[in-house]
């Protein structure tokens, strides 16, 4: 006598063949996407910055400013100041409010593309998102954390 469920199982092939591997449709050379490098000389000089100066973005926790204190998230900083270093100096700077603050989702994205149409090549804050890291990374923009509690002058020393 055979119990329940103990009689040989049959397997069935499966229905349709396994697919190929996939395989990335070569672009044609017009198309090809342009590489790290090109793109950010490309968005600098879009953006109007002069040769030889560097612009940093700083995540501020507050109304921002060269006195503010530097946030510990990227893309929910409530502001954001703009400084241009030519040779370790300070030429220019601005403080822009975060417009993309109180969007459900995509923050660290959209911040990141629009610091990239800034013509951004550094980015300070505290920490980083998956999402944005890999925007930041694509573009070719650099991030560096720091520590709580620093202020935003004290934060450009950490700049190598």
């Amino acid at each position: 006598m055979q119990g329940r469920g103990l009689g040989r199982r049959r397997r069935y092939p499966p229905p349709y063949p396994p697919y190929p591997p996939y395989m990335p449709f070569p672009y044609p050379p017009s198309m090809m996407p342009p590489s790290s490098p090109l793109m950010t000389r490309r968005t600098t000089q879009r953006a109007g910055v002069k040769p030889g100066v560097l612009r940093v973005a700083v995540a501020c926790v507050g109304r921002g400013g060269l006195d503010d204190y530097v946030s510990m998230q990227f893309g929910r900083a409530p502001a954001f100041t703009i400084v241009d270093l030519e040779g370790g100096q300070v030429k220019n700077v601005v403080v822009e409010p975060n417009q993309y603050m109180y969007q459900p989702h995509g923050v660290g994205i959209a911040v990141a593309q629009h610091m990239a149409n800034r013509g951004v090549q550094v980015i300070i804050a505290g920490r980083f998102g998956p999402n944005a890291t890999s925007v930041l990374q694509s573009v070719g923009i650099k991030m560096v954390t720091v520590p709580p509690n620093t202020r935003v002058k004290d934060a450009l020393r950490f700049i190598s």
